[in-house]
């Protein structure tokens, strides 16, 4: 079955699903699974609309949201390669950290990296 008509199929569905009772929702679950091979658990939450059918608009990405413009994220990623790529795990001395701190207030003093109140 291609995905056009799974997805015609599932939205033809989804309008019936909601007013059956529980024998009537179980068969047409059942059918659901057979037409589009799709496991049952996964099919019920698509016909609740609980996830997306394939092309209706939903999250793109997931996750938090951006908070960096993209030249911002430049300026951090410069400062992240030139600390040798420091990550969580790493054993950076305080010292390391103090200085990177003191570089990104001088950043943010020039204007090249500033937040919303303009003030670090």
């Amino acid at each position: 079955m291609s995905a056009t008509s799974r997805r015609e199929v599932l939205e033809q569905a989804r309008g019936r699903y909601g007013g059956r009772g529980k024998a009537g929702r179980s068969r047409l679950l059942n059918e659901i699974c057979v037409l589009c091979g799709y496991e049952r658990k996964y099919a019920s939450k698509l016909l609740r609309g609980r996830r997306p059918i394939a092309g209706e608009s939903g999250k793109c990405r997931g996750g938090s949201q951006r908070i960096y413009a993209a030249a911002e994220r430049e300026v951090i990623k410069a400062i992240w390669l030139s600390a040798e790529q420091p990550c969580g795990k790493s054993d950076l001395s305080s010292k390391t950290w103090t200085g990177l701190f003191f570089f990104i207030q001088l950043l943010g003093g020039m204007k090249l990296l500033s937040n919303s109140s303009g003030d670090w």
